[in-house]
C-alpha cells in the first residue's frame, strides 16, 4: 500500500507503489491493445466501404486493410489476455466488483461489518457486459482471419458480402470498449479505495447547484466532442487517398502542385 492512515484520513507515503499497483498495471495492459483493436478493425472497415463503391485504389484499400485487419487481429489477443488477467485479478481481490460467487457474498457481508449497511456489490448486470466483450473479441479472432486469407490470394474486394460486415461491424469495437469503461466505473462503486474508503467519506464541500452545473457542463462538452468527431472522422474516411494528401488542396491533381518560391 502507498499510503498510511493519518487521524481520520489517508496519507500516501509511497508514489511508487500507487504506479505499480498490478490493478493498475492490468488496466494499462488492457486498454492499450484495445486500443489498437479499435484503430484496426476501423480501418479495416473503411477500407471494406471503399471495396463496396467500386473505388479504383484496389491496391492503396488492399494494403490498409491488411495492416488493420494485421494490427487489430494481433491487438485482440494481447487485449483479451490482459482482460482475462484483469478479471481472475477482481475475483480473488475484488471479489463485490464481480457478482455472482459464495466469495462474494462472504466478502459483502464481511464490509457491511466493517464499514456499516450498504450495497457493497456491483449489479448483475456487469457479468453479462463482461461476456459481451469477450464474445466480441473471440468473434473477432475466429473471423479476422478470413478476410486476412483472402486478402492473401488478392480476392477481398470480390466478396460485397463479406465486405458488407466488414462495415457493419465497424461500431462494434467501440461499443465493447465503452462498455469496458462503464463495468469498470460501476464496479468501481462505492469505493474510492476499494474496502478502505468508501465515496461517502470522501464527498468534497459542493453545493447541489455547483454539482449540477457541473454536470450539464461536461455533459454537454462530451457530447459536443462525439459528435464533432464523428464528423470530422467520418469526412476523412469518405475521401480517396489523394484527397487527403498534406500539402495539396482538396481536389487539386498532382499536376497543378505549386512549385517552390525559389524555383519561380
Amino acid at each position: 500500500m502507498g499510503f498510511v492512515r493519518d487521524g481520520d484520513g489517508l496519507r500516501m507515503v509511497d508514489v511508487g507503489a500507487v504506479f505499480t499497483n498490478p490493478a493498475a498495471l492490468l488496466a494499462v495492459g488492457h486498454v492499450l491493445p484495445a486500443a489498437l483493436m479499435v484503430s484496426g478493425f476501423f480501418m479495416a472497415g473503411v477500407s471494406a466501404w471503399h471495396f463496396r463503391r467500386g473505388t479504383g485504389e484496389v491496391p492503396f484499400f488492399r494494403y490498409s486493410m491488411r495492416l488493420g485487419l494485421t494490427v487489430g487481429y494481433i491487438a485482440t489477443f494481447f487485449t483479451i489476455g490482459f482482460g482475462d488477467a484483469q478479471v481472475l485479478w477482481v475475483v480473488r481481490n475484488q471479489a463485490t466488483k464481480l457478482p455472482g460467487s459464495d466469495e462474494t457474498a462472504a466478502v459483502a457481508a464481511r464490509m457491511v461489518a466493517e464499514h456499516g449497511p450498504g450495497n457493497y456489490v456491483a449489479p448483475d448486470w456487469i457479468t453479462i457486459a463482461v461476456t459481451v466483450m469477450l464474445s466480441v473479441a473471440y468473434l473477432y479472432v475466429l473471423f479476422a482471419l478470413i478476410p486476412i486469407v483472402l486478402l492473401g490470394h488478392g480476392r477481398i474486394e470480390k466478396r460485397r458480402f463479406l465486405l458488407a460486415v466488414g462495415v457493419w461491424t465497424i461500431p462494434l469495437p467501440f461499443i465493447t470498449t465503452i462498455i469496458g469503461w462503464v463495468v469498470r466505473e460501476i464496479g468501481r462503486q462505492p469505493w474510492i479505495i476499494y474496502d478502505v474508503l468508501p465515496t461517502s467519506e470522501a464527498v468534497s464541500e459542493v453545493s447541489t447547484t455547483n454539482m449540477f452545473i457541473s454536470l450539464v457542463v461536461f455533459t454537454s462538452l462530451y457530447l459536443t466532442l462525439v459528435v464533432v468527431g464523428y464528423r470530422l472522422i467520418a469526412r476523412a474516411a469518405r475521401k480517396d487517398p489523394d484527397d487527403v494528401m498534406l500539402g495539396r488542396t482538396l481536389g487539386e491533381s498532382e499536376d497543378h502542385v505549386p512549385e517552390p518560391a525559389g524555383e519561380r
